[in-house]
């Protein structure tokens, strides 16, 4: 019987998807089960369950960017602006998430107009990484084909950085 229950975990995503249904007021259930499926491909359901993660957690950063960033692959980076600058307020000092937030915004073209927005909210968050991140993707996105590399995040199944 532990051998067969363990089977419903075969995967990170049967776990979260378990998880999720065990748990349905959890943001944490519901945001990573939408990164297990996007990491499928599937995201329409990330949209859908990074949607539902904050709600329950409104304050929650990752969620906003996440949903931010589900959207911005969906090449809907104009609907991803509002997510974005709200994870980025709620979370001035998220490295990962606001580099995956800016990498987006350029491979999408839709880094530049949002300049003053992002230089309004470096200044919002003085010695931030968004003050920092913001800016020298800003200044430096052409020659760095967007963010600093050494500041990317890694992509799911990916091995460490060299």
């Amino acid at each position: 019987r532990t051998y067969m229950h363990s089977m419903d975990y075969r995967d990170d995503l049967a776990f979260w998807h378990a998880t999720k249904l065990a748990v349905p007021n959890s943001a944490k259930a519901h945001l990573n089960y939408s990164v297990m499926v996007g990491a499928r491909g599937d995201l329409n359901t990330r949209l859908v369950e990074s949607k539902v993660a904050m709600q329950l957690a409104p304050k929650w950063a990752m969620a906003h960017i996440y949903t931010g960033d589900t959207l911005c692959r969906l090449h809907r980076s104009k609907e991803a602006w509002p997510y974005y600058a709200k994870g980025f307020d709620l979370g001035p000092n998220d490295r990962s998430l606001i580099s995956l937030a800016l990498q987006c915004l350029f491979d999408e073209k839709t880094l530049t107009p949002h300049d003053a927005e992002l230089r309004a909210l470096a200044e919002k968050h003085p010695g931030s990484w968004i003050a920092y991140l913001a800016i020298d993707t800003l200044n430096n996105h052409v020659k760095n084909k967007g963010v600093d590399p050494k500041y990317r995040p890694r992509g799911y199944n990916e091995g460490p950085k060299d």
